[in-house]
């Protein structure tokens, strides 16, 4: 697992967005500027990256849209990627209680409006705003197990 996060953060880091570059409990709005389509960009490995990526007015790092957020935004804005230049979108720093076999990673994910409908399976991927308690994690372990 250690091998496969080292590879993600060094495919990654310093150019893309993630959870730890926003402050826990903050919201972020910003304005789409760009939409590079998914498939279409590749990473410093050189590597096709699979999803849409965003770019924002005044922020210097993009986005790369994973399907929980592309859900989300499709929700807000629309399904079509050309139309979602010049639309706000609200970031914040979330928690997933496992992932890849690690505990309470940060993730960055898209805050839709009060009352957008979103499916329950997006629900179930937003994560918490604030990291998880022991007692939470081992809570949700056993309810996975049931």
């Amino acid at each position: 697992m250690g091998r496969v996060m080292n590879a993600m953060q060094e495919r990654y880091e310093g150019n893309f967005l993630e959870g730890l570059d926003i402050e826990e409990g903050k919201t972020v709005t910003l304005t789409v500027k760009a939409v590079a389509p998914a498939g279409t960009e590749k990473d410093a490995r050189k590597q096709t990256i699979k999803d849409a990526i965003i770019s924002f007015e005044k922020a210097g790092k993009r986005f790369i849209v994973n399907k929980t957020n592309w859900k989300v935004i499709c929700a807000v804005i629309g399904k079509d990627e050309s139309q979602w230049t010049g639309h706000q979108i609200t970031i914040q720093r979330r928690y997933l209680s496992s992932f890849l076999g690690h505990q309470n990673v940060p993730c960055v994910r898209v805050i839709p409006p009060r009352g957008t409908p979103i499916s329950m399976s997006v629900h179930a991927w937003m994560g918490a705003a604030t990291p998880y308690t022991d007692d939470e994690l081992k809570e949700l372990k056993t309810k996975r197990r049931r």
